[in-house]
């Protein structure tokens, strides 16, 4: 019952997301940011309404400490402007990528959004319109957590590995210590990790966990993980907690409110964490009358690690 779960889960998102600013300070100028390592096949772009039109030759340029490629364009969008337009990200409906979106107005307003799947439209709203910094960040927390695979499946992992008891709430607690620690360290530039090797370091995670659940299914109790969820969770947290970073750094926390942000965002991949948890939970006691116990922990391990190493795979060949 609960391995169609991991199945629908078969495609996490990218080595990291893309970024999208767009500057609007001094006429209009539009920044792309993809991973220099990505799924193949994904091609992406930025699209700009009609009546916009390149101006000049676009700008290039690497940045190698991060793994990303980026294109800066300056654009001439008429007397209007682009405010109350909309920029399409072409081939984001068909693509497993995040993309973070930032518009900077002539003002030092600034508005973010993250665009996913059939979510692939940003609209450019006047300043008076942008949310504060706190409701903003919230909201990005929340998408990233759910429409970040990866890490959706850890928690539903641990749910396998220790039930539905207090010992789930040990271990999230625990996961939710150590990723915070990560992300609040480097969403500040207090530590500075390159995102694909901890990317790499994630999905090795999820391979563990898959083999720590399939030895309790064997020997109930007796695995590390199920022994000591705490102080385990807590440090594959902080790992966790540096792939959450990548996607706050492609936003850049504003100046004058990064407390706000980074405590919003925060919160905001706890809310959708417990969503993951409570919905994971009714689906756990709504199987288990008519799974066999042994069956239904051992069939979803098997494909969480599997899932796992191809994507251990993936990203390491992405390095």
């Amino acid at each position: 019952m609960i391995a169609w779960l991991w199945v629908a889960l078969a495609f996490a998102h990218p080595l990291a997301p893309a970024g999208l600013e767009v500057d609007l300070t001094d006429g209009v100028a539009v920044t792309w940011r993809t991973p220099a390592a990505r799924p193949a096949g994904v091609v992406l772009s930025p699209s700009l309404p009609h009546p916009c039109v390149r101006a000049g030759d676009p700008v290039v340029g690497e940045d190698e400490a991060n793994s990303v490629l980026w294109t800066r364009q300056a654009w001439d969008c008429g007397p209007e402007g682009l405010v109350g337009r909309a920029i399409t990200i072409d081939g984001l409906a068909e693509a497993p990528v995040d993309v973070v979106a930032t518009v900077r107005h002539a003002d030092g307003t600034e508005v973010r959004a993250l665009l996913h799947g059939a979510d692939d439209t940003l609209l450019v709203t006047p300043p008076e319109q942008a949310p504060a910094a706190f409701p903003a960040f919230l909201t990005l927390g929340v998408d990233h957590l759910l429409f970040g695979y990866d890490h959706v499946m850890f928690v539903l992992g641990l749910l396998l590995l220790v039930g539905p008891t207090r010992r789930l709430v040990v271990a999230a607690t625990s996961f939710t210590v150590g990723h915070s620690v990560t992300l609040a360290l480097a969403a500040l530039d207090v530590v500075r990790v390159p995102q694909a090797p901890v990317e790499v370091a994630i999905a090795a995670s999820l391979v563990w966990l898959a083999v720590e659940i399939l030895a309790d299914v064997d020997h109930p109790g007796q695995s590390w993980l199920s022994r000591h969820p705490g102080r385990l969770c807590a440090a594959i947290g902080l790992v966790h907690g540096l792939g959450f970073a990548g996607a706050l750094a492609e936003t850049g926390l504003p100046a004058d409110a990064v407390l706000p942000a980074l405590v919003g965002f925060n919160l905001g991949v706890e809310v959708g964490q417990l969503a993951v948890i409570g919905v994971a939970i009714a689906a756990w006691r709504l199987a288990r009358p008519i799974s066999p116990e042994r069956l239904g922990r051992a069939v979803p391990a098997w494909v969480l690690g599997a899932l796992a190493a191809a994507w251990v795979w993936e990203r390491t060949l992405g390095l």
